[in-house]
């Protein structure tokens, strides 16, 4: 399909050999980009991306490049890996003559060859990110490097790196009337359920939900923790799995682990609760207001200046928790604010949000 758009070729890239919420948010950006008539090819080194990709009709083409963790070893691998990727990736280059690169995340920009001739845009989603990473991305694409942040609190570590004429912040954005159709899983209705959804990294920080969950006290609750283990944090879940183990046989936590996703449990609890240390953005949480289920949430993340004026959330220091959540086991009270919830998440619709995204290509190409 022809695109009316001045700018049409895309060359999409996503190093994660994993599919996570970074992954899906980008793909609903570029789903709504192939719905608009682009000319989309996504490099990625995960094969399960490239399948949700190829459902949209979205070409894809695969690398290797695998999880780099800040060690030696991680190192090693990234070398490694980049020497395996490059031919590719620049094969592709060579072949589609992209007109705009769109690197998912700071990993996909470390990933890529030197390019000097073509604008790349930089769709960042990272807080916690050695600044030597984001120095040495700056430093390799110093004339073509653009910045979308996801939100401002990813945006702030490129201050005073690259000009503020390239550095936008773009919220991420969602097919809300997909979520909103989430069939539930079903979950027993005596007991008010409330759920912290969030892979198994330390940043997380599950640990603050499980105190909170203990320091309330109540049987009437069911705490539901619906993660998934990633690469080497399969000691993370153990601890945390030994943390609520005696009270799994309460009937208080019920600890999931599987590759399921975390939507249909969102739909089925009553309170998301969101604890993480710095969360860049916090999908769990659009996700839950959409569906018209309150969150709290703990300060710190890139949400709080919209969530400070939402009824339907809670913003609260990780001392304050237990109080907080304690707040909303009411079920008239969550009724109440169903369509508060529903109401914030609109500032989220993927339309918009793709409005701005076509803004910033035009201006990198014709900066």
């Amino acid at each position: 399909m022809i695109s009316a758009h001045p700018i049409s070729r895309i060359l999409a890239i996503d190093a994660a050999p994993f599919i996570g919420g970074a992954q899906m948010s980008f793909l609903s950006t570029l789903q709504e980009l192939s719905r608009r008539g682009f000319d989309l090819l996504l490099a990625t080194a995960s094969p399960q991306f490239a399948d949700l990709a190829k459902l949209q009709d979205i070409p894809t083409q695969l690398f290797h490049a695998r999880h780099w963790p800040a060690t030696p070893f991680g190192t090693c691998k990234y070398v490694m890996d980049k020497l395996k990727s490059t031919p590719i990736l620049n094969k592709l280059i060579r072949d589609f003559k992209p007109e705009i690169i769109h690197a998912n995340a700071i990993r996909s920009i470390l990933i890529l060859p030197k390019i000097k001739h073509i604008p790349i845009l930089l769709h960042d989603r990272d807080y916690n990110f050695p600044t030597i990473f984001v120095k040495i991305a700056k430093r390799k694409f110093k004339h073509n490097l653009t910045i979308a942040a996801i939100s401002p609190l990813v945006a702030e570590k490129w201050r005073g790196i690259i000009d503020e004429n390239r550095l936008n912040v773009l919220y991420n954005g969602f097919y809300l009337q997909e979520i909103e159709r989430t069939t539930p899983v079903q979950l027993p209705k005596d007991k008010f359920s409330i759920i912290i959804a969030a892979d198994f990294v330390k940043w997380k920080r599950h640990d603050r939900f499980i105190e909170a969950i203990k320091k309330l006290n109540r049987k009437d609750i069911r705490a539901i923790i619906k993660a998934r283990d990633r690469n080497d944090d399969l000691e993370l879940s153990k601890n945390i799995h030994d943390q609520t183990h005696g009270l799994q046989y309460e009937g208080i936590f019920d600890f999931n682990v599987n590759d399921e996703p975390a939507l249909p449990y969102i739909a089925a609890a009553d309170l998301l609760v969101s604890c993480s240390e710095n969360e860049p953005f916090g999908r769990t949480i659009v996700e839950a207001l959409t569906l018209g289920k309150p969150v709290v949430v703990c300060k710190g993340t890139g949400l709080d200046e919209i969530l400070a004026e939402s009824k339907a959330a809670t913003l609260v220091d990780p001392i304050d928790l237990p109080n907080a959540i304690n707040d909303w086991l009411d079920r008239q009270k969550l009724k109440d604010m169903e369509q508060h919830a529903r109401n914030t998440a609109k500032q989220f619709n993927i339309k918009p949000h793709a409005d701005k995204l076509i803004g910033i290509y035009q201006k990198m190409a014709y900066s």
